[in-house]
């Protein structure tokens, strides 16, 4: 006795996105990962839906297939922690300026006997 098989697979709506498997009487269809099976098709799954897929300071972006987290200005490294832009010499300050470190930025203020918004500062002559 010889048994006839439909090969479902030849149907390129039955297995839209993925990969369809011809089984005896059946059909299989494998997702990439990334994705979900919803009816007859793979779709995309929005990983940046489900809750804390990023750190705190970071946007998720959604890809076909994959995401990726983007950390905020000021924020780096995998767990997008605050960088002190003071220690790494990143900020723009005056010379003649201190930089302090704040959360996700910094900020510049001139030195005594200097004026200015601590980007750019001035002798202040009226001091000396």
């Amino acid at each position: 006795m010889t048994l006839n098989d439909t090969n479902e697979c030849d149907d390129p709506s039955t297995c839209i996105g993925g990969t369809c498997t011809n089984t005896i009487g059946n059909f299989r269809c494998t997702c990439a990962e990334g994705y979900n099976k919803q009816g007859n098709a793979c779709k995309d799954i929005d990983e940046c839906m489900q809750p804390n897929i990023c750190p705190a300071n970071a946007n998720c972006n959604n890809f076909p297939g994959l995401y990726n987290c983007v950390c905020h200005p000021g924020y780096g490294g995998a767990a997008c922690n605050d960088i002190n832009e003071c220690l790494e010499n990143t900020d723009n300050c005056h010379d003649n300026a201190t930089c302090s470190n704040n959360e996700g930025s910094f900020d510049c203020q001139c030195i005594q006997g200097y004026t200015g918004d601590g980007t750019n500062c001035e002798c202040n002559e009226s001091l000396q």
